[in-house]
C-alpha cells in the first residue's frame, strides 16, 4: 500500500492540478454510486434538513461525495494547492484549542494552519500500516505536528503549541449528549476538558470550497471556563450548524455521526380503528420510558382511490431498500397532502397495528431508510419487516418475531376518566364486580342460552355480597343485549348497565375496570380480557359457546399465572388472584422489541 500511495503521489503531481482534481471527483462519484455507502450518507442527510425534499439531499449528498473524492487527491498534492487557500482568522490563536468538524479538505486546513502559527493535531491511526506511514510523512513536510494520544498533544500545548481537534469523532463512551441538527448526539468533549484544565480558549475552524479556491475562516474564540461542559459543546454544535446550512456538500455525510444518537422519531400509523390504534400507543408508551427522546407523529392512512388498499400490498411486496427516497409508489397510493407532508419529515422507526397498516409501514420505512414495526399479523411475510409483535396464541416464531401473551393495552388518563366516570354514575362506596359481555363466535343459540344460566349464577354470587356493574360491547348482537337487560332490569344488585349500541361513554371501561375486585369477561373478547389483566384485576373467563382453537390457545397461555376461566354449568365460583402481573411480562417483551429495534 505504501508504494502503491507513493506512486499515486508520483503521478498525481506531474498532472495538471485540474486533471488530479478531475481524478478526484472521479473518486467521489465512484463512492457516490456505491448503495451501502449513498444509503448512509442519504439518511444522514435526512435527519439533518428533514424539510428537505429528497430531490436535494440526492443533490447535496452526491457533491459531497465529489467533494470527499477531491480531498482525497489534495492530501497528495498539498504542496501544489497552498497558495489557493485563503485564511480568515477573526482573532489569532495563541496556543489555544481549534475544534473542527470531518469537512472540505481537512488535510490541506491542517497545513494551511501550520504555516500560520505553531500548531499540533491529534489524529487517529489508520487501520491499514503502511497508508498511515505514508500520510505521517506526508504530515511531517510542514510545521505540521501530529499526535494518536491525549496525553501528547498536552505537551505540545505546554509547548505554546495550538491543538486541534474534531468533535464529531473519537467519543468517550461518557460523552455528552448534545443537539446537532435537531438531533442528540455524543459528542467529543475533550477540547472542553483541555480548554478548562489549562485555561484555554475554543475556536471554531470552518472551510469551504469556492472557484477552485478554499476558504478557511478561524471564529473569535469562546472563553469556556466559566461554562459547563454540556453548554459549550452545544455553542460549537450550533456553530458547525450554522456553516453546514451554507454549505452542506462540505461536509462528509457517509460518516454515522447520527449512529449512537439518543433522540427517535416515530410515525405511527392507523387506519381508523381505536383499538388498533391503542397497541401501537401502547408499544410507543413503553419506549418513551427509555433513555431516548422519542417524538412521535400518528398519521391516519388516507388512501387516493378505491384501489389503494389492494395495490398497497403488490407494490410493498416488491419494495426494498432500493425505495429510498423514491416514493412514487406513495404518490399512486396515498393522497397527495398527505404524501407531501410525509416528505417534509424524517422518521427513524414507523409502527402498525394490523394488516391494513403492513403495506404502508413496510413502504414508508424503504421511503425514510427506516426501522419497521407491525404489530398483530401481517398479510405480508413477517420476515420483511425489521420487527413483528405477536401473541403467543398466534404460534408463530422467528428471529424478528417478539412474542406477548394476549393483547397490548394502553390506558391514557386512566385515573381522570376514572374519577369522570365515578362522578357521572354517581357511584356507591360498596365492592363491586363488573360484567364486559362480548358476543358469540361460533354458536349464537348456545351463546344466548348458557349466558342466561351464567347470569343467574352471578346475581346469586354477588347476593348481599357485590354491586354489578354489566356492559356490553359493540360487537354484542342485539338478542343477547336483551338478554342482558331482562336479566339485571329488576335485580337490587345491579348498580349500573351500559347497553353501547343505545349509549356508551369513553370512561365506561376504565371506571368499572377501576371499580371491580372481580372482572368477568365473556371468552370471546381477548382484548378485553388483556385489558382487566394489564390493571391486574382477578379476572375471569366466561365461556359461553366452543371457542375457536385460537382463542382456546389464548385462554391455555393465561390460565395458569394469571386468568380464572368459568364454563357451564358455571356452578363454580371460586377464584385466585393472579400469580404474575401480565402488564410487567409484556413490558419486558416490548423493551426487548425496543432494544432489537436499535
Amino acid at each position: 500500500m505504501y508504494f502503491l500511495c507513493k506512486f499515486v503521489d508520483i503521478v498525481l503531481h506531474c498532472l495538471p492540478i485540474r486533471v488530479s482534481l478531475g481524478i478526484g471527483k472521479l473518486l467521489g462519484l465512484l463512492f457516490y454510486l456505491n448503495p451501502k455507502k449513498r444509503r448512509v450518507g442519504l439518511i444522514n442527510l435526512k435527519q439533518a434538513f428533514p424539510t428537505k425534499d429528497f430531490s436535494s439531499l440526492f443533490s447535496i449528498l452526491k457533491k459531497s461525495y465529489l467533494s470527499f473524492g477531491e480531498s482525497i487527491v489534495e492530501t497528495f498534492i498539498i504542496d501544489r494547492l497552498l497558495s489557493r487557500v485563503n485564511l480568515e482568522i477573526k482573532e489569532k490563536p495563541e496556543a489555544d484549542i481549534i475544534v473542527g468538524v470531518h469537512e472540505g479538505s481537512w488535510e490541506l486546513y491542517n497545513f494551511v494552519l501550520a504555516a500560520h502559527f505553531k500548531f499540533a493535531v491529534l489524529a487517529r491511526r489508520q487501520k491499514n500500516k503502511k497508508l498511515d506511514e505514508f500520510l505521517n510523512k506526508k504530515r511531517v513536510l510542514s510545521n505540521l505536528k501530529v499526535c494518536f494520544s491525549l496525553k501528547e498533544l498536552i505537551k505540545y500545548l505546554k509547548n505554546g503549541y495550538s491543538a486541534g481537534m474534531v468533535i464529531d469523532q473519537g467519543m468517550e463512551k461518557n460523552a455528552k449528549i448534545v443537539p446537532f441538527f435537531g438531533q442528540l448526539v455524543p459528542t467529543a468533549g475533550g477540547a472542553i476538558f483541555l480548554a478548562k484544565r489549562f485555561k484555554k480558549r475554543i475556536f471554531s475552524a470552518f472551510g469551504y470550497r469556492k472557484s477552485n479556491k478554499h476558504y478557511v475562516i478561524i471564529e473569535k474564540p469562546l472563553d469556556c471556563n466559566n461554562l459547563g461542559e454540556e453548554e459549550a459543546l452545544i455553542y460549537l454544535n450550533k456553530v458547525f450548524e450554522k456553516y453546514l446550512s451554507l454549505y452542506p456538500h462540505e461536509y462528509f455525510w457517509g460518516y454515522k455521526r447520527f449512529k449512537r444518537k439518543k433522540s427517535l422519531s416515530l410515525l405511527i400509523l392507523h387506519e381508523g380503528r381505536l383499538s388498533h390504534l391503542k397497541y401501537s400507543l401502547a408499544l410507543l408508551n413503553t419506549f418513551k420510558k427509555s433513555d431516548y427522546k422519542i417524538k412521535e407523529e400518528i398519521v391516519k392512512i388516507e388512501y387516493r382511490n378505491s384501489f389503494s388498499r389492494s395495490f398497497s400490498e403488490i407494490f410493498s411486496f416488491f419494495s426494498g431498500n432500493f425505495c429510498l427516497g423514491c416514493g412514487r409508489c406513495l404518490s399512486l397510493l396515498l393522497k397527495k397532502e398527505l404524501v407531501e407532508k410525509l416528505r417534509r419529515r424524517h422518521f427513524d422507526i414507523i409502527i402498525g397495528t394490523a394488516s391494513k397498516t403492513a403495506p404502508f409501514v413496510l413502504l414508508l420505512a424503504h421511503f425514510f431508510g427506516a426501522k419497521s414495526c407491525i404489530i398483530l399479523k401481517p398479510n405480508l411475510t413477517p420476515s420483511k419487516f425489521n420487527l413483528v409483535i405477536l401473541p403467543e396464541h398466534d404460534r408463530r416464531k422467528g428471529r424478528n418475531i417478539i412474542n406477548i401473551k394476549g393483547a397490548l393495552s394502553f390506558f391514557p388518563d386512566l385515573d381522570k376518566k376514572w374519577q369522570e366516570g365515578k362522578a357521572f354514575f354517581k357511584l356507591s362506596k360498596e365492592r363491586k364486580l363488573a360484567f364486559f359481555l362480548g358476543n358469540a363466535l361460533t354458536n349464537q343459540d348456545i351463546f344466548n342460552k348458557n349466558l342466561k344460566i351464567f347470569i343467574k349464577r352471578l346475581k346469586e354470587f354477588s347476593q348481599d355480597r357485590f354491586k354489578i356493574l354489566a356492559t356490553s360491547s359493540f360487537r354484542t348482537s342485539q338478542e343477547a343485549e336483551k338478554i342482558l337487560e331482562e336479566e339485571f332490569e329488576e335485580f337490587a344488585s345491579k348498580e349500573i348497565l351500559v347497553l353501547a349500541k343505545r349509549k356508551n361513554w369513553d370512561f365506561v371501561v376504565p371506571t368499572f375496570l377501576k371499580e371491580s375486585d372481580i372482572v368477568f369477561v365473556s371468552a370471546d373478547s381477548i382484548s378485553m380480557i388483556s385489558e382487566a389483566l394489564y390493571l391486574n384485576k382477578l379476572t375471569v373467563a366466561v365461556v359461553l359457546e366452543s371457542l375457536p382453537r385460537k382463542h382456546e390457545r389464548f385462554i391455555d397461555s393465561l390460565r395458569e399465572e394469571y386468568l380464572n376461566v368459568i364454563g357451564f354449568p358455571y356452578s363454580d365460583f371460586s377464584f385466585k388472584e393472579p400469580k404474575k402481573s401480565l402488564r410487567l411480562y409484556n413490558e419486558g417483551k416490548l423493551k426487548e422489541a425496543f432494544s432489537r429495534l436499535l
